[in-house]
């Protein structure tokens, strides 16, 4: 799959490695002034975006074969309907994990040009495990995106329901729900949304984020396998 040929795909990481890392600086330079209801992440809030800007790929890669057409003549190439779907997580995974590792560099970066004299550095030793978090939410993301590009097969109704579900949704549901229930829905166990609730830790939150991930993967693996099974 010709990932690097598709102007989209590079237009979407291109744009959202611009915007988290002025996001990053944005935020350091705010010192320890909170930003909504809780104190500043220059580095987790960020990459949080990004995880976003990466769920949009993950969109893009599940959903650019339907769109332009060629889906049957690239799933007629493979022996078994699962294949090729297969080949979109690893792909989608590797292209998210190498564009985290960079747009990492770069909001660190970004944090520490921003940081005054009230903010730690976000180099620090300390803070290296977040960090890492923050880095692996970002291919586990890819692949929700992927799900769902893979069960609507269209590109723009599956970016709207993520982007509904986990900007709009989720924002609500956590207002209205006992904070120890609304910890666990899927967005808001990671990244600057988990610190605001404050329910999980960095490694429980992702561990759960990973697995409803896992879930809705098999999902949609199940659906398309099932979908384009030869008729008998």
């Amino acid at each position: 799959m010709k990932f690097t040929t598709v102007r989209s795909h590079l237009v979407t990481l291109v744009l959202g490695t611009a915007a988290v890392t002025a996001i990053a600086v944005a935020v350091a330079a705010a010192g320890d002034q909170p930003i909504g209801p809780a104190a500043p992440e220059p580095v987790a809030l960020p990459m949080e975006y990004f995880a976003y800007v990466a769920m949009v790929l993950g969109v893009l890669v599940a959903t650019s074969d339907f769109c332009s057409g060629t889906y049957r003549i690239a799933a007629g190439l493979v022996p078994r309907p699962g294949l090729l779907l297969a080949s979109k997580y690893v792909a989608g995974v590797l292209l998210g994990l190498g564009a985290a590792v960079v747009v990492l560099l770069l909001v660190l970066i970004g944090a520490a040009l921003g940081a005054d004299a009230t903010m730690g550095s976000p180099f620090a030793a300390d803070q290296w495990p977040a960090h890492l978090v923050s880095l692996l939410v970002v291919p586990v993301a890819v692949t929700i995106g992927i799900s769902v590009g893979a069960l609507l097969r269209s590109s723009a109704a599956a970016i709207a329901l993520l982007l509904l579900w986990s900007l709009g949704v989720e924002t609500v549901l956590v207002l209205l729900l006992p904070e120890d229930v609304g910890a666990y829905l899927p967005f808001k166990t990671v990244g600057a949304s988990r610190t605001v609730v404050g329910e999980t830790g960095d490694g429980a939150g992702f561990a759960l984020f990973a697995a409803y991930a896992g879930v809705l993967a098999a999902i949609a693996f199940a659906a398309h396998v099932r979908r384009d099974a030869p008729a008998d």
